[in-house]
């Protein structure tokens, strides 16, 4: 089943309350209707998860969080990679 949104159990709000990301952010499995590959740049994954960019890199340096792709000298990830990491509690 799909589900329209996901509980980030890890993640403080500055507001208080649960993180809610929705999975219309992301997109199914990791695809646009187009059929090909999403991918998103570290803008993009900060805001889909609601955390810094720093953060962000913080998380990928201590190996919490899904490693990016590098293409040429751009980085980036994998929209299902995020999506799993959402859906796996983000551990």
């Amino acid at each position: 089943t799909h589900l329209d949104f996901f509980y980030a159990p890890r993640f403080k709000p500055q507001s208080g309350g649960r993180v809610v990301v929705m999975v219309s952010q992301i997109g199914t499995n990791g695809f646009d209707g187009s059929g090909k590959p999403q991918l998103l740049k570290a803008p993009e994954v900060a805001k889909i998860v609601s955390i810094s960019t720093r953060t962000l890199w913080r998380l990928v340096s201590a190996r919490k969080f899904p490693e990016p792709i590098r293409i040429g000298g751009s980085t980036r990830w994998r929209a299902k990679d995020v999506e799993r990491w959402i859906e796996d509690g983000c551990k």
